[in-house]
């Protein structure tokens, strides 16, 4: 998808527009969903330090956000904070990833194995053609990592490097990231946003299935 929108986009707007926008945006969307901005602004005040002790070592989106001026008000400060936090984490996963040979397309096979979302709604939202699609499924196959037939399932050993893939996600953003607050800062962060995270669910928003795997707390 960003192949396809890239240059052509850059005729069409700025990416300081595009940041103006999103970030004007995205708060202004919380906002309406309910989220509670003395929430938003202690769980900021915790998290701000934090973003900017972050390791941006082979972290590229992480750096790239984390360079951002914050917004002047809390839900905004929050959102951008939240942003760059799961940035980290993604680049670091991405890390993870290449360490284990998986490509990014390859990734989303594994993850619709394991159930965490259809394939069709991936598919849709990052525009892999089917062979494409189709291609990456087989050389998972040969790796032993899915079995064959039109609804792949995670083999033992495709099942073995998801997890470590997840497990060395997790110890990264925690050890690289996120320690600072220790376990009693995290714990409070979310208590301090759990009430915010089920004014957006409940919004309507995000929808239950959606890209990101992110599920409804039960």
């Amino acid at each position: 998808m960003v192949a396809k929108a890239l240059p052509d986009a850059w005729s069409r707007t700025t990416p300081t527009a595009c940041l103006e926008a999103r970030a004007a945006v995205s708060a202004a969307a919380l906002r309406e969903a309910g989220v509670d901005p003395q929430a938003c602004e202690r769980a900021a005040d915790l998290l701000g330090p934090v973003a900017a002790a972050a390791d941006p070592t082979g972290r590229p989106l992480f750096a790239a956000n984390a360079a951002l001026a914050l917004p002047g008000d809390a839900v905004g400060r929050l959102w951008q904070l939240a942003t760059t936090l799961r940035e980290h984490r993604g680049d670091g996963h991405i890390a993870a990833l290449v360490s284990e040979g998986i490509s990014g397309l390859e990734a989303h096979l594994l993850q619709v194995a394991d159930g965490r979302f259809p394939d069709a709604l991936i598919r849709q939202v990052r525009g892999w053609p089917p062979e494409d699609w189709a291609t990456a499924a087989q050389a998972l196959h040969a790796r032993g990592l899915l079995t064959g037939g039109g609804s792949p399932e995670l083999t033992p050993a495709g099942r073995a490097v998801l997890e470590a893939v997840e497990s060395r996600t997790d110890e990264r953003a925690w050890t690289g990231g996120l320690s600072p607050l220790g376990e009693q800062g995290a714990e409070e962060v979310l208590a301090l946003l759990r009430p915010s995270v089920s004014a957006v669910f409940a919004s309507g928003i995000m929808p239950e299935v959606n890209p990101t795997g992110l599920r409804r707390a039960g």
